[in-house]
């Protein structure tokens, strides 16, 4: 968006003012992350991470899906560069759910360890991984192209024998 490069630009001549009303105008209009991570690097330059975290609310806000989960997660892990844990806690808690999103598990996980709660966050710890797993392992089928969450000797969809192979999704 041409807010987002006049931003960039006005940041390059040092002006930060202007680059982040030039990217919050840019974020009203295309809801774009990048202007968010943006602001959030000048404010915390600028030792402001109040303003941020405001911004990021109100994102929130008026956001949904997963915009919105984005913008929780980045808000949960300012709070944790900040060394508010229990902010933190609460706002991936309040807003996500840990059994179904490793990152979140990921963020409370840190979050409970920061706040000195060892075995909380071992468990998140583990329950992350154990969704990282259930996320990365699938089966192919290389005839038909179906995919599934545990091999078997036939496919499931062509019923062809032996063409299941392991397919990671790590990217």
């Amino acid at each position: 968006s041409a807010h987002l490069l006049l931003g960039d630009a006005y940041l390059q001549l040092g002006d930060k003012k202007e680059a982040l009303k030039a990217w919050g105008k840019a974020y009203a209009s295309t809801k774009s992350i990048s202007c968010m991570l943006r602001m959030e690097e000048v404010y915390k330059d600028l030792g402001q991470e109040e303003k941020i975290i405001k911004k990021y609310k109100a994102a929130i806000s008026n956001s949904k899906d997963e915009t919105r989960e984005i913008l929780i997660m980045l808000l949960g892990v300012l709070y944790l560069e900040k060394k508010s844990p229990q902010e933190a806690i609460r706002v991936i808690e309040e807003n996500t759910n840990s059994e179904k999103s490793f990152i979140s598990s990921l963020i409370l996980g840190d979050a409970y360890k920061q706040d000195s709660k060892e075995i909380k966050s071992q468990k998140l710890i583990e329950n992350a991984t154990r969704q990282v797993k259930r996320a990365i392992f699938n089966f192919k089928c290389g005839r038909c192209g179906n995919i599934s969450g545990k091999w078997t000797d036939n496919c499931s969809s062509c019923n062809t024998f032996d063409t299941l192979e392991c397919l990671s999704r790590i990217n």
